[in-house]
């Protein structure tokens, strides 16, 4: 049996973050954030919910969710409950959320540019090797040049 206080007001309670219909990728680390207030009283909890499973809780203002990993492909709902000083509850609206399997890594591609191939020099001779790297899906950090199979330099 649940008892109310018929004069509380009960408290108000808005997700703030993230956005509704926010999509993510498998593996994001995701914190949630809320706004709640009680115009009769304080406010003691607010819970962070994914669905039916209650994923944390804080005491204190601001509100927020610890980071929850967002392990799987799917879409879900998001929504806070505030609780005031005088047991009253509050819902707040849900929010949806996509999570979305990432795309395949593109491996990236890199050539040498000088010198040309089949190129001849005398021994002791000091060759540059220059080459031009890309990558579809990211960015070139390092490119590593060898020599028969042994490391002979690199350049970031």
């Amino acid at each position: 049996i649940s008892v109310t206080d018929p004069t509380n007001q009960l408290p108000q309670v808005a997700l703030t973050s993230p956005n509704n219909n926010s999509v993510f990728e498998v593996g994001t680390l995701l914190s949630l954030k809320a706004n709640a207030s009680d115009t009769d009283g304080t406010i003691t909890k607010v819970e962070f919910f994914i669905g039916n499973t209650k994923i944390s809780e804080d005491t204190t203002s601001p509100y927020g969710s610890s980071e929850i990993n967002l392990d799987e492909a799917g879409t879900f709902t998001l929504y806070a409950v505030a609780t005031d000083d005088r047991n009253g509850n509050t819902t707040s609206a849900p929010i949806n959320i996509t999570v979305e399997t990432p795309p395949a890594n593109q491996l990236p591609a890199v050539a040498i540019t000088s010198p040309s191939n089949n190129s001849t020099f005398e021994a002791a001779t000091l060759i540059t090797i220059t080459a031009n790297a890309t990558d579809a899906d990211g960015t070139i950090t390092r490119v590593e040049f060898y020599r028969n199979g042994t490391k002979i330099g690199e350049d970031t």
